[in-house]
């Protein structure tokens, strides 16, 4: 076992039992679902994750993701989720390669999704990237434009949307970043068009521990797995 594969063991095992106790902690009635944040990983790393039980692997930019997708395709039951800000000219890379797309930021690239999908006889689950700060610097929905467009973003059959995906600004202050989770976990509670698995995706290395305790479904985890560090 070489020192990466070593500290990949290492930290996973910290991130399994953190996220047990957690749930223990906050009688959550289901298991959090681990998605790894893959953009700085290479394939045998992803591999020592999925060694490790990881099958949930999130890439951001599109021709990184198709490589490791080629590369890692021995691997039975992995997943790949795109992340990242999809432009609408690799819609169509996305939606072959891609088992979820949970960064979906508007209307437009949504129906772009579901033409594509209907064209390829595909379903493609999708998530709604709401950007609950308002954040200019970042994409999404603002949880306003959410609601008013509600019925439209719901009515993509080959496009169904699935869950949400929660961004939020880097702060050093704990007690705002609580409340945009507990914001968003209202949101995410409120929406009833959502199927009973759907998924709340919030929470990264960072932070993921007040995003469970907010109710976080599906925490995003990159740097942590691939460093040795604390939980």
């Amino acid at each position: 076992m070489n020192s990466n594969e070593s500290i990949i063991k290492k930290q996973s095992q910290k991130l399994r039992e953190h996220t047990q106790e957690l749930e223990k902690a906050f009688n959550l009635p289901q298991s959090i679902t681990p998605c790894v944040a893959s953009k700085y990983a290479n394939t045998s790393q992803i591999e020592a994750l999925y060694n490790e039980g990881f099958r949930l692997f999130g890439e951001n930019k599109i021709q990184d993701g198709l490589e490791k997708i080629s590369l890692c395709s021995h691997l039975p039951d992995i997943q790949w989720h795109f992340i990242g800000h999809l432009q609408k000219n690799k819609v169509k890379k996305a939606v072959e390669n891609f088992d979820v797309i949970q960064s979906v930021d508007s209307i437009e690239l949504l129906e772009r999704i579901h033409t594509i999908s209907s064209q390829l006889n595909k379903i493609t689950p999708c998530y709604i990237q709401i950007n609950i700060a308002n954040d200019v610097n970042k994409f999404g929905f603002s949880k306003e434009k959410f609601l008013e467009s509600q019925a439209k973003l719901f009515s993509f059959s080959n496009a169904p949307i699935n869950g949400i995906m929660i961004i939020v600004p880097l702060e050093n202050n704990k007690e705002k970043t609580k409340q945009m989770f507990m914001d968003s976990y209202n949101l995410f509670k409120s929406i009833s068009q959502l199927p009973d698995n759907s998924q709340l995706s919030m929470g990264m290395s960072q932070d993921y521990p007040l995003a469970i305790e907010c109710g976080s479904t599906m925490i995003r985890i990159g740097r942590m797995l691939f460093q040795e560090q604390g939980v």
